[in-house]
């Protein structure tokens, strides 16, 4: 299990079935699902169908919130 002092807030906000290209041209469905984070930053991740799951999303999501919370949080 993960460790919890590492772990990332987030609430997932919406989701909406669509569809996306893929990198060699093909189209792919999938679902675009849309999140706040704890530190008040929104955005998107697309899951392919095939991989729409619960553990499959959350991890997409968390990776994602993880990198924006980070570079929200950075100063010069």
């Amino acid at each position: 299990m993960a460790d919890q002092s590492q772990a990332v807030s987030w609430r997932v906000t919406g989701q909406m079935q669509t569809t996306r290209p893929s990198p060699s041209g093909e189209f792919v469905d999938g679902w675009l699902i849309t999140f706040t984070t704890a530190a008040g930053n929104t955005g998107t991740v697309f899951v392919p169908s095939s991989q729409y799951t619960p553990d499959q999303v959350r991890a997409a999501i968390a990776a994602q919130a993880r990198v924006m919370d980070e570079i929200s949080a950075m100063t010069g």
